[in-house]
């Protein structure tokens, strides 16, 4: 039985949704793990990190980790912001939102001692191209500056740069101030497994035999004719 090209062509384009569809979420950047010795508060402040892309992703999800005095702290939602790197500065935004935020207890105590780690989940979107970029992160709506001791846990120094915050309580655009600590994330993106890429790699060759097999019938039966 043979399907008209126009049905082939439908079959791969269900082929390629499906890829979307079946792609797993995969660890993009790893700037973990939290090491409980300090953070920088996200209530009054809003604080960047930086990171680095080597291929094109689209950015699903991320991971931070907190540490606060207790659950009330965290408001519920997380204000996000990606912007590019400009000069080693949070530069242009390039996507920003709000979203809702998972707050859950790991049972360990900050080295304070008065403070408790939580690790918080939130879904991002957005596709970059590989480069350097900074996301931005904020307890709540990003107008509410309201103190609650809700801190983005730090991580032990790397390569990357240290977080940038800016003071929200100073009004519109405020400067970027370096707050000395490397701070605990981890973004995660859709990467399609190889066997998915190997059956729509399949699919397309054989739309393109089809192609190429209608082609020289057509051109028998005008040979045939003539």
């Amino acid at each position: 039985m043979r399907f008209p090209l126009t049905s082939r062509k439908a079959f791969v384009l269900g082929l390629l949704l499906l890829v979307a569809s079946a792609s797993p979420a995969a660890i993009i950047f790893d700037n973990s793990p939290h090491d409980l010795v300090t953070g920088t508060g996200l209530s009054e402040l809003l604080v960047a990190e930086d990171f680095v892309l080597a291929s094109a992703q689209s950015l699903t999800a991320v991971r931070f980790w907190s540490a606060q005095l207790s659950a009330a702290d965290s408001v519920g939602t997380i204000d996000w912001v990606i912007y590019a790197d400009s000069a080693g500065l949070p530069g242009s935004v390039l996507f920003s939102g709000s979203a809702a935020n998972t707050n859950v207890a790991t049972g360990l105590t900050a080295a304070s001692g008065l403070q408790f780690e939580f690790v918080n989940d939130f879904l991002i979107s957005g596709t970059l191209a590989p480069g350097t970029y900074w996301i931005g992160l904020h307890n709540g709506p990003i107008s509410d500056t309201t103190f609650r001791d809700f801190n983005w846990g730090s991580r032990a120094a790397n390569a990357t740069a240290t977080g940038q915050y800016q003071d929200l309580t100073l009004g519109p655009n405020p400067p970027w101030t370096d707050s000395l600590t490397e701070h605990a994330f981890i973004l995660f993106g859709d990467i399609p497994e190889p066997s998915t890429w190997v059956l729509v790699g399949s699919a397309v060759g054989l739309l393109a035999f089809a192609r190429r097999f209608r082609s020289q019938g057509a051109s028998s039966n005008t040979e045939g004719h003539s």
